[in-house]
């Protein structure tokens, strides 16, 4: 592990020790300012400080680009705050917590299945809970907590958010990446049996099947393979966001055209990361590995 790696993972566990604690001697009441207070100082990211701002920076003028830094470390230590209380929630805790901006595609997904992709938000995994409370059977593609460089400091906090979510999920399972064959035949199971699927394909990840997509002015290659097996299938695909808006968590859905093929899937899909971004640019994550990604005006340059 470098240098930088281990004193991100030292910091990411003092933080997630200070806010365990606080959470279990403060009421809900409270928690608002100690998201905007120790949640800000202590927060691990701020390590990745001058990375994001530089890419917030590269679409928004500096005041925008502040206030959506905070918001950013904002949202993050409130989904800390909520996975530390996942064993509590309930169908009355997505009614009081989220707005939904498309009921009704919220119900064909439950009547239907099919495939949700959605995106690194910090609130993917309240995410698959809101979608069991609200009746769907719910799996999601995951990374191992084992296989982060991250895991022996904060092993115990990752392997808690799998498996306090899980239990909301009415039946449905995290299904891991580090098993290629098993993940391949539950993907297609989910899949037939009209379950809903949730997977994040928003960074990049080039392979001989990839797909070339654009975001905020730059080149991604999201990996393909649940869309590919839904669109051979026939399910139904769709977009997600759920991120905070105006003091609440907001969900969004889209429904994308798998008629038009996966090159069209992957633009779709993230043309809505886009939209969802300049209106609200807390939401997103993939600040953190935007500036990895290279310019489209530089590839048409080097050509």
């Amino acid at each position: 592990m470098d240098q930088n790696t281990l004193l991100f993972a030292r910091r990411y566990r003092l933080y997630l020790r200070l806010m365990a604690f606080l959470a279990q001697i403060t009421p809900q009441s409270l928690h608002h300012l100690i998201i905007r207070t120790v949640g800000r100082w202590a927060n691990p990211f701020q390590l990745r400080a001058a990375n994001i701002n530089k890419a917030l920076l590269s679409r928004f003028s500096p005041e925008i680009a502040r206030a959506a830094w905070l918001n950013w470390l904002d949202s993050h230590s409130l989904f800390t705050l909520n996975f530390l209380a996942y064993d509590q929630l309930d169908k009355h805790w997505l009614a009081k917590n989220i707005d939904i901006e498309n009921p009704d595609l919220l119900e064909a997904l439950r009547t239907s299945g099919g495939l949700l992709l959605t995106y690194h938000t910090h609130h993917q995994n309240t995410l698959c809970c809101a979608l069991g409370f609200s009746g769907c059977e719910v799996s999601a593609i995951a990374a191992a907590p084992e296989d982060s460089p991250l895991f022996p400091y904060i092993g115990r906090w990752a392997k808690k958010v799998n498996a306090s979510s899980e239990q909301h999920f009415r039946g449905g399972r995290y299904l891991f990446i580090n098993n290629k064959r098993l993940l391949a035949r539950s993907i297609r199971q989910q899949l037939q049996e009209k379950k809903v699927l949730v997977s994040l394909c928003d960074f990049h990840q080039p392979a001989l099947s990839s797909v070339e997509g654009r975001i905020l002015g730059r080149m991604i290659c999201p990996p393909v393979g649940a869309i590919e097996m839904a669109i051979k299938l026939e399910a139904p695909i769709y977009a997600a966001m759920l991120a905070p808006q105006n003091g609440r968590l907001k969900l969004q859905i889209r429904q994308l055209n798998g008629d038009d093929g996966v090159s069209a899937i992957i633009q779709g899909y993230l043309n809505f990361l886009e939209f969802c971004v300049l209106s609200n640019p807390c939401c997103w994550q993939g600040w953190d590995w935007l500036n990895e990604l290279v310019e489209l005006e530089k590839i048409s340059n080097d050509q």
